[in-house]
């Protein structure tokens, strides 16, 4: 059964520890590139929200990121969580 694009819609706001000074926004560019890769999205959002922490400028360590695939279709809440959190480890 296909839900409803709003039901699809899950949040995952992550914490993520390690940060980089590599290239420019690299947290946020692998958490982009294995939730595409993995998950097929038709929508993904992926926002540093750092700056609401007390963190250096510029860090990447908290990140809200809105995720809508077809593969979450009948997953439960909780699962859908796993997977993504799974995926951006």
């Amino acid at each position: 059964m296909l839900y409803p694009h709003f039901l699809r819609r899950t949040l995952l706001n992550r914490s993520i520890k390690n940060l980089s000074n590599m290239s420019s926004k690299p947290v946020m560019q692998s958490i982009r590139k294995k939730l595409t890769e993995h998950l097929g999205v038709s929508h993904l959002e992926v926002i540093n929200e750092s700056y609401m922490h007390n963190v250096p400028k510029g860090a990447e360590t908290h990140f809200k990121v809105v995720v809508v695939s077809d593969k979450f279709d009948g997953v439960p809440l909780i699962k859908k969580y796993i997977r993504k959190a799974t995926l951006v480890h």
